[in-house]
């Protein structure tokens, strides 16, 4: 099975507090194939990418796949803290 990446967009163009742009996940065998994956499934919001392969797949709900997940949705299932926790 494919890899799992998590995606984190941001603009650091934009005003303190609204860089955060969000978060893809998606499976993919390298990291430059995930984000085309994010292209061509029309969730990429642009910005700088940070990616990271997650090794456990249980620790994502499957409902997260293949979608941007905002900062909001992120906190309120557990896959992030508010800033300052």
């Amino acid at each position: 099975m494919k890899p799992i990446w998590w995606l984190s967009f941001a603009d650091p163009d934009k005003p303190k507090g609204s860089q955060f742009l969000g978060v893809c996940v998606v499976r993919s065998d390298d990291m430059i194939l995930a984000v085309q994956k994010t292209w061509e499934l029309n969730i990429n919001p642009g910005g700088e990418i940070h990616g990271v392969a997650i090794e456990d797949e249980k620790t994502i709900p499957i409902d997260c796949f293949n979608r941007l997940m905002q900062k909001t949705e992120l906190i309120e299932r557990g896959l992030a803290r508010p800033v300052g926790s």
